[in-house]
């Protein structure tokens, strides 16, 4: 493998830890996603046993209860499941940008290399080689 110059290869490592540093942002947010997710499920969860509950403190023969109420208690609950599938949503399009830095890092490498072999096949090049080489 030919040597890059001093400035491409100064660029190439910038441009991986700017890579790298996105990559462990995107980790953070996946991350710190995935806990609203867990939170907004359980809150789901407990709103629908809360309702469960009222539904049974109202009327615990089953017979008719008000429905006004539970509707409306229900009605949280959906919105709470709905909340929960919202952040899951989120998620995903954290997981869909890690993998658009992974192409990105993979395109910039594969750049890298293109643009390496183009310098390696300039006769221009030959000479810096030897110098590079020797440092």
């Amino acid at each position: 493998m030919a040597v890059a110059t001093l400035p491409e290869a100064a660029t190439y490592r910038a441009l991986l830890k700017a890579i790298a540093v996105i990559r462990t942002e995107i980790q953070l947010h996946e991350e710190e996603l995935t806990g609203v997710n867990q939170r907004t499920k359980r809150t789901a969860e407990g709103a629908q046993k809360a309702a469960d509950a009222m539904a049974n403190a109202v009327d615990p023969d089953g017979g008719k209860i008000d429905d006004m109420t539970l509707a409306e208690v229900r009605e949280i609950a959906a919105a709470a499941q709905g909340a929960s599938a919202a952040c899951g949503t989120y998620v995903a399009a954290a997981k869909d940008a890690s993998a658009s830095a992974d192409a990105c890092e993979q395109a910039a490498r594969t750049r890298n290399e293109g643009y390496q072999a183009a310098v390696d096949a300039s006769p221009v090049s030959a000479p810096n080689r030897g110098f590079l080489a020797s440092r």
